[in-house]
């Protein structure tokens, strides 16, 4: 559950936690809240960008043109939610 946003730069949202066995059960993780991460992919650092307050399972995301929003799929609701990243 990532986007890039140029070649060197990554924000995934990951699983705050998993139950046994979601490796290869992958609906055991569904739902799961979030964490949002930046990943540089060329150091390999990451940091924590958001932990979403209402406890927010994210996906199909995506960076605006500008850089300053985080736009994604809230995957409990469905609707369409946005983030400042900047």
């Amino acid at each position: 559950k990532c986007t890039f946003t140029d070649d060197n730069t990554a924000y995934c949202a990951v699983p705050q936690n998993l139950p046994a066995g979601a490796g290869l059960q992958r609906q055991l993780a569904a739902g799961l809240p979030d964490t949002l991460y930046k990943v540089n992919t060329k150091s390999g650092q990451t940091s924590v960008v958001a932990v979403p307050e209402n406890r927010t399972s994210m996906k199909n995301l995506s960076v605006s043109a500008d850089g300053k929003y985080l736009f994604y799929q809230n995957a409990t609701t469905g609707a369409l939610e946005k983030m400042l990243l900047k």
